[in-house]
């Protein structure tokens, strides 16, 4: 068993290293990620010192047959990769924010890059979008407070949009079932459908990412994320490409950007650009082309049901890309750390797809 996706209280997920750790440990995954959101906070060195004193009648270090090893460590049988989730948009034309997956991070490597660059601008984004998005909603009346909401979070990397629908959740309720009843009343209520329904993109309350990124500063496009990746010898995975409501697929039409046009005056050759669907062989050929073959997809996730993640591996298998799996673990109820069902074998690529990398890296 093992879970590739997994985010700590680094982020925005509910769990410390520590809990995770004793997880796994219990559940017997042989490997699991720590894949935080623009940080990696949640596994760093201070980090590793603090599991030997918890940890103390384990086996825990960066040693491993003999190697040492500075983008994982080991906790007995369980093997630890140091990674991150890197937010960009698709392109710049076509703002849609996606995600990638960074695994095999060195530490010593990312400080002074352009990744570590990025997640310092990250911060000051994070902040302002989320009172970007909270003062339009105690304008429509919600129940929600920008200094409440930024006081109960331990980091900037925490206010995601995910974050924002838990907190309105909770202070709204009566409200938003009632809203939901009108808008998506075959949806399951909760969490996801607030963040999808009330804060996702074409609504009033979506805000993209990159029109709070430094003005000076170019936001990632999916070839920038990829590159600062592979400069940092990591292995770049798209996260979740069944999440993104932007690509068409048969019988779906990809959801228009409508907020940001409030956002910002756009040319109409731009909204034509921004508002044009991409299909998801146009972004396994996108991925392939900026990552020169490097580059995977996560096929499995939670986020995915049977029928989409079986279409993924199709095409990553017809494209003859690396691609993995994680449960996008945050935590939450309902949460499960592991995926029991997945091939060994995905591991063992993951690792061969970090040697090529780093061989490609010393040409």
């Amino acid at each position: 068993m093992i879970d590739l996706q997994i985010h700590t209280t680094a982020s925005d997920g509910r769990w410390d290293l520590e809990q995770i750790i004793g997880e796994a440990h219990r559940k017997r995954i042989a490997a699991i990620a720590i894949t935080d959101h623009d940080t990696i906070d949640g596994w760093k060195a201070s980090q590793l010192a603090a599991l030997s004193s918890l940890f103390w009648q384990s086996n825990i270090g960066r040693e491993h047959q003999g190697k040492e090893y500075t983008d994982r460590f080991f906790v007995d049988n369980l093997v630890v990769i140091q990674g991150e989730e890197v937010t960009c948009r698709y392109s710049p034309e076509r703002r849609y924010e996606i995600h990638i997956l960074a695994y095999f991070l060195d530490e010593a490597v990312v400080a002074g890059s352009t990744l570590a660059q990025h997640n310092e601008r990250m911060i000051p984004a994070n902040y302002g979008r989320a009172k970007w998005i909270i003062d339009r909603l105690r304008s429509k009346g919600y129940t929600i407070s920008y200094d409440d909401v930024v006081h109960s979070v331990s980091n900037a990397h925490a206010l995601t949009r995910d974050y924002i629908a838990r907190w309105l959740l909770k202070h709204n309720e009566p409200r938003l079932r009632e809203e939901a009843a009108r808008f998506a009343p075959q949806e399951p209520f909760g969490p996801a459908l607030v963040r999808n329904v009330i804060l996702g993109t074409g609504t009033d309350f979506y805000a993209p990412i990159d029109a709070f990124y430094q003005p000076q500063c170019e936001f990632p496009d999916m070839a920038a994320a990829v590159r600062m990746i592979l400069d940092c010898k990591g292995v770049p995975v798209l996260s979740h490409p069944g999440r993104y409501k932007f690509l068409k697929h048969e019988g779906r039409e990809p959801e228009s950007h409508r907020a940001t046009r409030t956002l910002r005056v756009v040319s109409p050759e731009q909204a034509e650009k921004e508002s044009s669907s991409i299909s998801p062989e146009q972004l396994m050929r996108d991925l392939i082309r900026c990552s020169n073959g490097l580059a995977g997809i996560e096929v499995y996730n939670k986020r995915h049901k049977p029928k989409e993640a079986a279409s993924w591996l199709a095409r990553a298998q017809r494209h003859q890309v690396l691609y993995t799996a994680g449960s996008d673990f945050h935590g939450e109820e309902g949460d499960a750390l592991g995926l029991p069902a997945v091939s060994g074998d995905i591991l063992q690529n993951l690792y061969a797809a970090h040697k090529r990398v780093c061989d490609v890296r010393k040409l």
